[in-house]
């Protein structure tokens, strides 16, 4: 039978995981139960409740088993797209295949904009460390200041490795306070149609748009299978 896979576009707002985990470490090295809200719960409420008007998790249809396309950090908001295909997950979510993301940072220093000289390193590239005892690669992005917003940069990039655009940006010398993902993979997020905390499936014409890209990726650099990471 053919698998009909469900595909989500969210505006995620703060304070909110991308992770089914109810539990978190404390300082300490404790564990205690993590009742922060999660993107599945938005899920569940917005597109697969069951009829009444019980908000009690266990009155809810659990949604189908669809993950982020590069999971958002708890603090970072702004587009997030979720699936149930695991392989269109990872051709779009794996730094091999270079599928553009587009996120706008409110740096910690509001007194001045993002400097010629860090948006030229940016574009040619600064090195970071991936994590899990990985050696550091080269990340590159295009940088631009936010017209009539001092301390707010767009910046464009094709990687999806751990927290890349905080690490890009702390690497030049201008950490983030916040950040916010305005496009991923050529879907661009509208606010005035998808407010902050709001999720829909995905339109056919978006699904179509995704399955191609990934193609087009795979195609260009060859398939290649690892799993995807955290994009922010």
């Amino acid at each position: 039978a053919t698998v009909r896979h469900v595909h989500v576009i969210m505006n995620k707002p703060p304070d909110t995981l991308c992770a089914r985990n109810h539990c978190r470490q404390v300082q300490g090295g404790s564990i205690i139960p993590d009742t922060r809200p999660t993107v599945y719960g938005i899920i569940s409420e917005q597109l697969f409740r069951n009829s009444g008007s019980s908000s009690n998790d266990s009155d809810r249809s659990p949604p189908p088993h669809c993950v982020p396309i590069g999971r958002l950090d708890v603090d970072t908001t702004g587009l997030l797209l979720l699936t149930s295909d695991g392989l269109l997950n990872n051709s779009l979510a794996n730094p091999l295949y270079k599928v553009d993301k587009v996120y706008r940072a409110i740096l910690r220093d509001t007194r001045k904009p993002l400097s010629d000289d860090a948006i030229q390193k940016l574009r040619a590239g600064v090195y970071m460390k991936p994590g899990g005892g990985k050696p550091a690669v080269c990340v590159k992005g295009e940088a631009t200041n936010v017209k009539g917003q001092v301390g707010a940069v767009d910046l464009r990039i094709n990687g999806g490795f751990n927290h890349q655009v905080k690490h890009m940006l702390r690497l030049v010398g201008r950490p983030l306070a916040k950040l916010h993902r305005l496009e991923f993979a050529g879907i661009r997020l509208n606010p005035e149609e998808l407010p902050e905390g709001q999720c829909r499936h995905m339109t056919a014409e978006e699904v179509s748009h995704l399955y191609a890209l990934a193609h087009e990726r795979k195609m260009a650099v060859g398939v290649g299978s690892s799993k995807g990471q955290r994009a922010s």
